[in-house]
């Protein structure tokens, strides 16, 4: 262990942050819409072909605006067929947006349950927190 790097476990498991990969550079900008674009066209093949061809990780990118991620997608639509789908490709469920948010803390405010505990059974961090310090459980009970 190097020194200094303690700081991530210095901080309590309710208040624990991860970052996403934002899309930089052209192509990976390109290529992170065009991947949003044919999950909400619903057309699986051109993904998949997308996340087999495309930059690397571009499955677990997400757009340089606002931050949002395939799973994000999925989480707000509720589709749990396509979000089943994008985490048989690697999506990984914790990747946050521009405002900390990640999957399953937006499923936690929609109300998404069935969505939550896909997200859940998939190892998405439940104890994450979004920019303002809340969590999953902040959103279901609110």
């Amino acid at each position: 262990m190097s020194e200094g790097g303690g700081e991530e476990t210095k901080m309590t498991t309710t208040m624990k942050m991860k970052r996403s990969a934002v899309a930089e550079g052209r192509l990976e900008v390109l290529q992170i819409y065009k991947l949003l674009q044919l999950l909400r066209e619903r057309n699986k093949t051109q993904v998949e072909k997308m996340v087999r061809l495309g930059v690397p990780n571009l499955i677990n990118m997400t757009e340089p605006s606002e931050g949002t991620g395939v799973l994000h997608l999925t989480a707000i639509s509720n589709d749990l067929d396509t979000a089943e789908f994008l985490l048989s490709l690697g999506a990984q469920p914790d990747v946050q947006d521009k405002r900390g948010r990640t999957p399953v803390i937006l499923a936690a405010e929609l109300g998404h349950d069935a969505m939550l505990a896909l997200l859940a059974k998939n190892h998405a961090d439940m104890n994450l927190v979004d920019n303002e310090g809340k969590g999953v459980l902040f959103y279901c009970i609110s």
